[in-house]
């Protein structure tokens, strides 16, 4: 049984596949560079969390990388049609619960005065503070209050707050490690069969 080599496993990231699969590893970080609202869909507002977020999905992305590497090198590539088909389907489930929770959860304005968009997470559980916006929507009572986190916090939960962005970010980081991981057995099934 062929054994796949570390350094042919490293070079074939060289190539398209391994250009993609770096590209949704650094996805996160990548996301700072990019204007506001397309930065609000490459990566969930975490608010305070937004930093150990980047850290965490950037991190379990190279870890699947050298998972998939150290687990299945002396596997025969023939079975990783079945590994890469239930990566897909992590990864569609994934994206399905954080398309649920980020309509559910994230809450969007735009501010004409700095031309640009604001895009914030918020809980699923009002504090008693929120009370007198009982007929509001949540978006009602941010473009009310404003987006800052402090308003955030005074309104909803921190528990539910903290759920819904822990949410978000296991959601994300699935859809990426999961694309990762495919494009990882891709590269290994390539150096297997060389």
């Amino acid at each position: 049984m062929a054994k796949a080599d570390f350094k042919k496993y490293g070079k074939r990231f060289v190539s398209i596949t391994g250009i993609l699969g770096a590209l949704c590893t650094a996805l996160p970080f990548l996301s700072l560079g990019l204007s506001d609202q397309i930065a609000e869909l490459v990566f969930p507002p975490l608010g305070s969390l937004a930093l150990l977020g980047r850290i965490g999905a950037t991190g379990f992305s190279l870890l699947i990388t050298l998972i998939v590497y150290h687990v299945w090198k002396e596997d025969p590539p023939q079975t990783f049609g079945k590994r890469v088909s239930i990566l897909s389907f992590i990864s569609f489930a994934c994206f399905l619960g954080y398309f649920a929770m980020y309509e559910s959860f994230v809450c969007k304005n735009y501010v004409r005065d700095k031309k640009m968009s604001v895009a914030v997470s918020i809980g699923y559980k009002r504090t008693p503070d929120a009370a007198i916006f009982k007929d509001k929507s949540d978006t009602e009572i941010l473009q009310e209050r404003g987006f800052e986190e402090a308003e955030i916090q005074k309104y909803w939960t921190g528990n539910s707050i903290l759920i819904v962005r822990i949410g978000l970010l296991l959601t994300y980081t699935g859809i990426i490690a999961s694309v990762v991981g495919v494009l990882s057995f891709t590269a290994l099934r390539e150096v297997l069969e060389s």
